[in-house]
């Protein structure tokens, strides 16, 4: 096989293997990204009240309460689920708690392990982009050259 097959072929494969690597890519920007913590608070509920506050150690990231990961509490007969964040006071609703019960709830959540680094949540959220684009732009490369002869 001559030097324009070879190119062609690898021009191929870098366009493959950048489709490829971009799901594992962005999974790891995410990581980076994150940190997971877990907190516990005491949760006293009344006759009526079916939910209660716990404050959060750290903002949650984005605000988004899908970066809760686990809700548990020590009663058997609730059903945590996270409702609502209130960034104001750092803190998350948690619902489906059984009445008039006092009992430990834990959460699980992810939080923003950049915020002492300035400038990286930046780059970091690029770096996907940048990788994408230079194995695609290798790739482009390699076929214009082959084609080219």
């Amino acid at each position: 096989m001559n030097t324009r097959g070879f190119k062609a072929i690898f021009g191929i494969i870098m366009i493959m293997v950048a489709f490829i690597l971009f799901p594992l890519i962005m999974t790891s920007t995410s990581d980076i990204m994150t940190d997971e913590t877990t907190v516990s608070d005491s949760v006293t509920t009344g006759a009526a009240a079916t939910s209660g506050w716990v404050e959060l150690g750290a903002d949650l990231y984005d605000d988004d309460t899908n970066n809760v990961t686990s809700v548990t509490s020590d009663d058997t007969d609730d059903s945590p689920a996270v409702d609502s964040y209130n960034a104001g006071n750092n803190s998350v609703l948690i619902d489906g708690l059984d009445t008039d019960t006092t009992r430990t709830i834990r959460v699980t959540y992810l939080y923003d392990a950049t915020s002492g680094f300035t400038g990286l949540a930046d780059l970091t959220q690029l770096a996907p982009t940048i990788l994408m684009l230079a194995l695609i732009g290798t790739g482009i490369v390699m076929l214009y050259q082959a084609a080219k002869g």
